[in-house]
């Protein structure tokens, strides 16, 4: 087994059991160590984890910011997760940094990361989504010609993989950290924002956990509508967002609820028992899979967070991409 050392960060506000499933999800699927920052006060998930071993836990309040809070949510992931890259580097004892959801969990093989080519700084792991309503079962992204039988089936709408999937389709990537490679939500890039290449492998995957029951999608979509102004997405996503925008000037619990559920009925439940008898579908139990994670170490983790507490004095802005002719700080 490879002795390379994975670490994920996250800004996450969410449920204590869909964090406890992204903690134990992540550790169990190969990463060594997380850093979980909560996008604000999180009281019940701060107890959670504390002391864990595994864990750093960063409180991202309106202090830890300091007047500098980024408003849009995908400014704030790129805030953290380069905060956090920027202290892998000089910690130098992290061997490729992951920026993850939380509603993701990272898969990967250690012995491909081992043995990513020198002249790659980055990889790109593809997406797994859940089926809603479908446990454990996930979707792959289909070949063109699984996407046509879909829609011979009436199983899919069209026969593309961005209508297939109700999340994003370009997956999740780790960087070197030593490398000037900076993560983006879903690329690496250049400290200008210019995108580098990715090594790919089958073998480097993560699964996204992407409105799987209705419950669930009404957290998520409320969440995103009061998350700051909102992010650039595909057409039928937009919709999502501005009708769970609209609905935050809804005066009738029941109506609500009304909405919500024929919002989830058009554009996100799917034939379940279709799907899986189409052949297209993988069952993946990450309780299951054989432990391959090692914890830093005290002297290792200690040394970590230090990193991580001296960039929080650097300005936030320095971890954004930098505006076109703007130089380097020094």
């Amino acid at each position: 087994m490879s002795d390379l050392v994975l670490v994920a960060v996250t800004l996450v506000r969410d449920t204590l059991p869909n964090v406890h499933r992204f903690v134990e999800g992540n550790l169990g699927a190969g990463i060594d160590h997380l850093v979980v920052v909560l996008d604000g006060p999180a009281a019940d998930v701060e107890a959670h984890l504390e002391g864990h071993p595994q864990v750093t836990t960063i409180v991202a309040d309106d202090r830890w910011w300091g007047g500098e809070r980024v408003a849009t949510l995908n400014g704030r992931q790129r805030v953290v997760a380069n905060l956090v890259r920027a202290a892998a580097a000089d910690a130098g004892l992290v061997d490729w940094l992951f920026f993850v959801d939380g509603d993701e969990i990272a898969l990967v093989d250690r012995q491909v990361l081992a043995d990513v080519p020198a002249d790659f700084d980055a990889v790109r792991l593809r997406p797994l989504e859940a089926v809603a309503g479908g446990g454990d079962l996930f979707k792959r992204l289909l070949t063109r010609p699984e996407l046509r039988r879909l829609k011979r089936l009436g199983l899919v709408e069209k026969a593309n993989n961005a209508r297939y999937f109700h999340g994003h389709v370009s997956g999740k990537v780790g960087v070197r950290p030593a490398a000037d490679v900076r993560l983006g939500v879903h690329a690496a890039e250049l400290p200008n924002g210019e995108k580098v290449p990715a090594y790919e492998h089958p073998a480097l995957r993560h699964l996204h956990h992407e409105s799987p029951t209705l419950s669930e999608f009404d957290r998520k979509w409320t969440a995103l509508a009061a998350s700051g102004p909102p992010p650039g997405m595909r057409e039928r996503r937009a919709e999502i967002l501005q009708a769970f925008i609209a609905l935050t000037a809804e005066p009738d619990p029941a109506r609500r609820d009304v909405v919500v559920r024929e919002l989830y009925d058009v554009h996100v439940a799917e034939d379940v028992a279709g799907l899986e008898a189409a052949g297209v579908l993988e069952r993946i139990d990450v309780r299951a899979l054989p432990p391959t994670s090692t914890p830093l170490g005290a002297r290792r983790r200690t040394a970590l967070e230090a990193a991580i507490h001296g960039q929080e004095a650097r300005p936030r802005a320095e971890f954004l991409p930098l505006r076109p002719g703007t130089a380097p700080p020094a």
